[in-house]
């Protein structure tokens, strides 16, 4: 099956929050609010994955990744940014179950799988 490059929907740019080049003084700044404890790197590092979760990029090789599984493609990084293909990686690994009836009816990069 030939491979379909995935558009952003509107609901997806709803979700684009935060831009990629403001997120490490966003971690910055937390990291200095929280105390000093054994868990506060675990905590930064969550705080960063949360904040790469809300970047185009991110959204975007998320979306890519359920897209290619659906259509049965291979996986396939193709991208050298580290926001793109950790979404691409998550994307393609979650189970398909729980969105894929939903998108194929809602959603336009999909419709192609009725």
């Amino acid at each position: 099956m030939e491979r379909k490059l995935y558009k952003l929907t509107d609901g997806n740019k709803k979700k684009i929050t935060v831009n990629p080049e403001d997120i490490d003084n966003l971690v910055s700044e937390y990291s200095k609010s929280l105390k000093s404890s054994k868990k506060k790197g675990l905590m930064v590092l969550d705080y960063k994955l949360k904040l790469m979760a809300k970047t185009e990029d991110y959204i975007l090789g998320c979306w890519q990744g359920k897209l290619d599984k659906s259509s049965g493609l291979e996986y396939s990084e193709e991208r050298n940014d580290n926001f793109y293909n950790l979404g691409y990686y998550r994307g393609y690994t979650e189970k398909t179950s729980g969105y894929l009836a939903d998108a194929i009816n809602s959603n336009s990069n999909f419709s192609h799988l009725k």
